[in-house]
């Protein structure tokens, strides 16, 4: 295998977002995040899923392609999709015959029945105002995956959230000062983020649909998935509207 980033023919790159999750500067923001918290997670989710090492899985909206690494390295084929090149450029350095990184976009599917479990981490969905392109993922997903294969998608809950928004936070990180703003409006969370670098002034967006827990369930109607259980937590606790942070829905086809 040569060349392990493929590349759809029809590829939206110029969206708002990939601007944002494509900057170097994405990353020198988050870099701070401990990992170790997120690998622990990742070690429990594969306890809760059980995929086996001939399964295959999918990373939805892959970033840099980390979780698939880390996956990987447990013994399961991995695949990380994402719409960034410049992301991916990253996990293809790690790449090997059971690790392979494909540049997509999120709303087309990528093959069709092949994938045992399909991952959307971290509040990776969301990302289009219109109901009708964030239907298109879940659309994709189901194609995607095998029969009585499973989706994972864990999304912020967001009544929990918009009570516990930060509207300006002050982050240094290698020196550069974010200014980080969020608001909720028209239906959208909105992250500004400014900062100077070398003289040079900076403004990005990172913005994602509010979705409530009745417009998933219109969702997942819609798509054919069947909905198996909803998650509160990393702790996979069951869900509760008015106190769990996340929104956790494991899906089957």
């Amino acid at each position: 295998m040569n060349n392990l980033i493929h590349t759809s023919q029809n590829e939206k790159t110029d969206e708002h977002f990939n601007q944002w999750f494509s900057s170097p500067y994405f990353h020198i923001l988050y870099k701070h995040q401990n990992y170790q918290e997120t690998q622990h997670f990742l070690d429990q989710l594969v306890d809760f899923l059980q995929p086996q090492p001939h399964h295959k899985l999918l990373d939805l909206a892959c970033g840099k392609g980390k979780h698939a690494i880390y996956l990987s390295k447990k013994g399961l084929d991995m695949t990380g999709l994402d719409i960034s090149e410049n992301n991916l450029r990253y996990g293809q350095k790690f790449a090997h015959e059971r690790l392979q990184f494909v540049q997509q976009d999120m709303r087309e599917p990528y093959q069709e029945n092949h994938f045992d479990f399909i991952l959307n981490l971290f509040t990776s969905f969301g990302f289009y105002d219109q109901d009708a392109e964030n239907q298109k993922v879940l659309d994709a997903v189901h194609t995607m995956l095998k029969p009585g294969g499973k989706f994972f998608l864990d999304f912020i809950n967001p009544p929990v959230y918009e009570r516990n928004l930060i509207p300006y936070e002050l982050s240094v990180v290698q020196n550069i000062k974010f200014q980080v703003t969020q608001k909720v409006e028209n239906g959208m969370l909105t992250k500004g983020i400014h900062f100077d670098d070398n003289g040079q002034d900076f403004h990005f967006e990172e913005s994602i649909k509010l979705l409530s827990y009745d417009k998933f369930q219109e969702y997942i109607e819609a798509s054919s998935l069947r909905l198996l259980q909803t998650l509160g937590g990393y702790d996979f606790s069951p869900f509760e509207e008015a106190d769990s942070e996340r929104m956790i829905f494991v899906l089957e086809k």
